[in-house]
């Protein structure tokens, strides 16, 4: 009787093991995976190069591109990922952004850098949480305060998410001055648009709205990037570039327009 369990065990297994394989090779039809992983800048995740996914959700057999983008995962589980767009490709990818694109492009990804053996980096919800070796300090007469690090802090690390009432953008009468690169806009002080949304820090926000931008002779040593949380909303997280040592102000670029970007 044993063995026959045993025999019965086996095959059901066997089974279940060429479902998968079945699975896997439909859904390996749909995700053209990326010829190459490519190191992106930032907080120094893989990156794939180029993704073409065909989805359930379309009706049509009309393919869309996802350029540059990065895949960060929480540990917990697939349910808390979040997508981040490079600089490059924010302006790109912003038409789809929302709903059932979204979403599939979020599981097309994780599928796609599991399929090709892509190796990715885990982004825990701690790291977007706002770092305590910063403090507000006087900078001079011309930026007034900004943002300095009380002890070293290593390149590539998330300094938190720029962090504000959200709004739309058909509450916005002009634009200022843009990020270069990225379709994201400072709408005069402490606010920011991404796309058609807008993150207003001028009532309510964090240490973040303190940071200044860089002299057009210096090289900046944070950048933001702009991420879709778990809750489907975006939202711009403040990233080092470089190590930055105790007392130095934390600097961004934020466009030739910005008021002190000139000598």
């Amino acid at each position: 009787m044993k063995k026959i369990q045993s025999f019965l065990l086996v095959l059901s297994v066997f089974n279940l093991e060429l479902l998968l394989a079945s699975s896997r090779y439909n859904f390996a039809k749909k995700i053209v995976a990326a010829t190459a992983a490519i190191g992106s800048a930032g907080l120094g995740f893989q990156a794939l190069e180029e993704y073409q996914i065909d989805t359930e959700y379309q009706k049509t057999q009309d393919k869309f591109k996802v350029l540059g983008v990065r895949y960060m995962n929480e540990v917990t589980s697939k349910d808390s990922s979040i997508i981040a767009l490079t600089q490059k490709h924010s302006q790109e990818i912003g038409s789809i952004i929302e709903g059932t694109e979204k979403r599939a492009i979020r599981s097309g990804l994780y599928q796609a850098a599991a399929l090709s053996k892509i190796k990715y980096e885990f982004l825990n919800s701690k790291d977007l949480g706002l770092r305590k070796d910063l403090r507000l300090a006087w900078i001079n007469n011309e930026k007034e305060y900004g943002v300095v690090a009380t002890r070293n802090i290593p390149a590539h690390t998330p300094i938190g998410i720029y962090a504000g009432q959200l709004r739309h953008t058909s509450e916005i009468e002009d634009h200022n001055y843009a990020f270069d690169s990225l379709y994201i806009y400072p709408q005069g002080q402490n606010r920011v648009v991404i796309g058609e949304l807008q993150v207003d820090a001028k009532s309510s926000g964090n240490i973040t709205r303190f940071i200044n931008g860089s002299y057009v002779d210096e090289q900046p040593n944070c950048a933001v990037h702009c991420i879709i949380d778990r809750n489907e909303n975006p939202q711009l997280v403040y990233v080092t570039t470089q190590v930055i040592k105790p007392g130095e102000e934390l600097t961004i670029d934020y466009g030739s327009k910005y008021p002190w970007h000139k000598k």
